[in-house]
């Protein structure tokens, strides 16, 4: 028993040491970056409807110059020129042949050579929902359920029921076992 438990500890001590020196590997391989200034884009909606628009912003661009967006790095949806202070926004349409899932819209970054990406999400069907009214003015609702009260009721009688027998065969034996 004694030797289990030893072994125990010693295998618990062995895992943590070599998880720890194994994160701290990790963490002294990585370089820290900084991506402070470096073109960024986003979608809005992130997850549009094939055929739908969907707004591109960026920021961070060169000002005055202009790029132009794609669509999964080849079908292109525009170009758009950039503000002063190097932001943009343009409405594009999302392809009507795009399948449902991820994509990525793309537009090029002159400052870093490397094109600024985001992925949406295409959703397959786009769904609207209309309320319409069938009944008329001030007719009452629906019934769509079932008035559980009385069955409710019957169930604690019968509890009751059950608990006054087991008490009254609990009162008869023990006056015969005495």
């Amino acid at each position: 028993m004694v030797r289990r438990m030893v072994f125990a500890v010693f295998a618990t001590a062995l895992g943590v040491a070599l998880f720890t020196s194994a994160a701290q590997a990790q963490t002294n391989s990585s370089s820290s970056v900084d991506y402070s200034g470096v073109c960024a884009i986003a979608v809005t909606p992130p997850n549009p409807t094939a055929g739908t628009t969907a707004t591109v912003s960026g920021t961070n661009f060169p000002a005055n110059q202009t790029f132009s967006i794609t669509f999964d790095g080849t079908t292109d949806l525009g170009s758009v020129t950039t503000s002063g202070t190097g932001t943009f926004s343009k409405d594009v349409t999302i392809p009507s042949n795009a399948a449902a899932g991820p994509h990525t819209i793309s537009v090029p970054c002159s400052t870093t050579n490397v094109e600024s990406t985001t992925t949406v999400q295409v959703l397959a069907v786009s769904v609207t929902t209309t309320a319409t009214t069938t009944a008329a003015a001030g007719a009452p609702l629906a019934r769509t359920g079932t008035d559980v009260e009385p069955l409710v009721l019957i169930g604690l009688g019968a509890v009751a029921v059950g608990a006054a027998f087991v008490l009254t065969a609990r009162r008869r034996r023990s006056q015969s076992a005495a």
